[in-house]
């Protein structure tokens, strides 16, 4: 064999080992054999090149000078390895199954874990694989690649920098900083314990030595947690505060004067959060320098800057931010002067209303007070809704929801609010193509608005539904299941019907939905059947004794179905083997059921079943050669 095609082939049984053993433990019989295959080929390899050495980038593989790209092989190898921060490979002649087992094993592991580790590097170190080697990316590569990419690979590095204390690393690090940072929701930074710790100590690292990089590092974070309005709890807000804690007073501003001028999307409810992001002992002195710089950085029609700040006010007596700001930024206004044909935004007024008043209901404790708010509320809810504000709304719905959980005595105030909104979400549901936005609201209302007969009526006597409907009947009505039955039995010749039940259910995924099936199953004919079994193949869950009973009683295509579903689990999957291939009377009383499951295994193109074929075909006399040949020809072509 010529050095190239050796290479190529190489490369392919690498992909094929890597995907194989990923699967398996280390002792299962299939990772052992791929392991002993793969070995085969790397002796082969190394005959016609001594030693084997791959670079990896991003999306190409490199041996000999020579260029590996553009196919989905080398695609999807170059991305395995980069991804765990493997710059090269180096196998030589020698090498021992042992050292290709672990070697295959750990890059079966995720980047995180192999960061947690010490690389892939030290891992084989310890190991001592003389003859396997391998080399890492340094910072500088790394951070070339997409931060997307790369959430797991920034927490270690961080932490990497700060053990080191390598000055070189860390002003690298920042330099990307901006690039990366934008990957990253505020719940990654502020729910993820070990990021969280990561960023909050080399921003400190950053303060003590590098104070340029910290104060725009910080700032960046800040602009992104602004970003988010889903960061009201009390402990984000410490979190918050204990994050920015360092940055001074003129990188505050500079933060707010930038959102006040630039972003649009800067509302009364973006400056609560941002009046609470920092000590209360700094707003008096932030909202000074605010003024100036707006007044430094703004040298337009200042009529535009005081129409944003009146906004974001609207009125001295309707907002939650903080009075100091409030008073010194409105003073501001006062000093700008600009000609009278100033036009009034109707529209933008009202979104900002709006706003104010979901800003005034979180931070409110009066029931009194709430009970005004909530009636404001009310009454703006049919625009909100007719205009499917959506994210009004949910913002709506967590405020809501931390009341309750709060203050659980004013419930009996939220009620009728909680009511109109989740009418609303209900209603839509049932739209032929109901808006994506929606799946928030199906996991957070807490109770129905329309009943039960609605939905029943809907369902069955005008035959709508979709997933979302569904969804929400299974968690309104648990206990109705048996009407739910009832009435499905009652349409169960209406093959349409039920298989729009079947394809709903599927998208569902919850443990019910197991038992939803299954009665279906009771009173449906084979093709339905089929396809509640393709349906079970999906779920996360199954019901391994009502999958046996189908393995053991049904027809070809039943059997097939159940061994599918079956085979997600690698023990159910040895066991359905034997079901199926180690059925007593190997002297021909049970030629017949044999012969239907040795085609129903090649039909479910299952080859982890060949050793069972193999013992099957040894364990046969040979009057049962018409067996014998079936798997002869099954395993046949498995082979090619």
């Amino acid at each position: 064999m010529d050095k190239e095609s050796a290479i190529e082939d190489f490369l392919k049984n690498l992909s094929k080992a890597i995907k194989v053993t990923s699967l398996y433990s280390r002792d299962h019989p299939l990772f052992l054999k791929t392991v002993a295959n793969f070995k085969k080929e790397v002796d082969a390899t190394l005959d016609v090149l001594t030693p084997i050495k791959i670079g990896f980038s991003i999306d190409s593989l490199f041996i000999e000078g020579k260029v590996f790209s553009k196919a989905t092989i080398y695609e999807e190898l170059a991305k395995i390895f980069h991804m765990r921060r493997v710059k090269t490979i180096e196998i030589k002649k020698g090498i021992t199954f042992d050292e290709l087992s672990i070697f295959l094993n750990k890059m079966s592991l995720s980047p995180r874990e192999i960061f947690r580790q010490g690389g892939i590097a030290k891992i084989l170190n310890k190991e001592n694989t003389k003859y396997l080697s391998a080399e890492e990316l340094d910072y500088y590569q790394l951070l070339k690649g997409e931060g997307g990419e790369y959430k797991d690979i920034w927490t270690y590095l961080l932490k990497d920098v700060l053990q080191q204390d390598d000055h070189r690393k860390a002003l690298e690090l920042a330099n990307n900083f901006e690039r990366v940072i934008r990957h990253f929701t505020s719940k990654d930074i502020l729910q993820d314990d070990e990021l969280y710790e990561n960023l909050h100590n080399f921003l400190e690292y950053l303060h003590l030595k590098i104070p340029d990089s910290f104060s725009n590092c910080s700032k960046e974070i800040a602009r992104h947690i602004l970003q988010d309005k889903d960061v009201y709890s009390k402990e984000h807000i410490e979190r918050i505060k204990e994050l920015f804690k360092s940055l001074n007073d003129k990188d505050i501003a500079d933060i707010l004067s930038d959102k006040i001028l630039n972003e649009d999307n800067f509302d009364s409810l973006s400056f609560n959060l941002f009046s609470k992001m920092f000590a209360e002992g700094k707003h008096k002195e932030v909202a000074q320098l605010t003024t100036e710089l707006i007044n430094t950085k703004f040298l337009g029609d200042k009529r535009k800057i005081r129409d944003k700040i009146e906004k974001l006010f609207l009125s001295e007596d309707n907002t939650g931010v903080s009075q100091i700001y409030h008073q010194t930024l409105l003073s501001l206004v006062k000093d700008f002067s600009y000609s009278n044909a100033v036009t009034f935004d109707r529209e933008q007024a009202n979104v900002n209303y709006r706003m104010i008043i979901l800003t005034l209901l979180s931070q409110e404790e009066n029931q009194m007070h709430i009970k005004v708010i909530l009636e404001k509320i009310s009454k703006e809810l049919k625009n909100i809704t007719s205009n499917n504000d959506f994210n009004y709304l949910k913002l709506l719905v967590d405020i809501l929801k931390a009341k309750k959980r709060h203050t659980p005595e004013i419930n009996f105030l939220l009620d009728d609010l909680n009511r109109q909104v989740y009418n609303f979400v209900e209603n839509i549901s049932w739209l032929d193509e109901p808006p994506g936005d929606l799946e928030y609201f199906i996991e957070n209302i807490e109770f129905s608005s329309l009943g039960l007969d609605l939905y029943l009526d809907r369902i069955f006597n005008e035959g709508k539904v979709n997933t979302y409907v569904l969804r929400l009947f299974l968690k309104f009505f648990p206990g109705q299941l048996p009407i739910f039955y009832r009435n499905l039995e009652k349409r169960c010749s209406d093959m349409e019907f039920i298989g729009k039940i079947i394809r709903c259910l599927k998208d569902i995924d919850k443990p019910n939905v197991l038992d939803i099936l299954k009665q279906i199953y009771l009173f449906s004919n084979s093709l339905i059947k089929i396809e509640i079994l393709k349906a079970m193949q999906e779920l996360s869950v199954f019901d391994k004794e009502f999958l046996f009973s189908v393995l053991k009683k049904g027809d070809i295509p039943l059997k097939k179905e159940a061994l599918l579903a079956l085979a997600k689990d690698e023990n159910t999957r040895r066991e359905a083997f034997k079901e199926l291939l180690f059925t007593p009377g190997i002297w021909g009383r049970q030629n017949k059921i044999l012969s239907e499951n040795i085609i129903v295994v090649e039909e479910a193109g299952l080859e982890e079943a060949r050793d069972y074929l193999i013992a099957l075909n040894k364990k046969l006399f040979f009057w049962n050669w018409d067996i014998k040949n079936r798997i002869r020809t099954v395993l046949k072509k498995w082979t090619h």
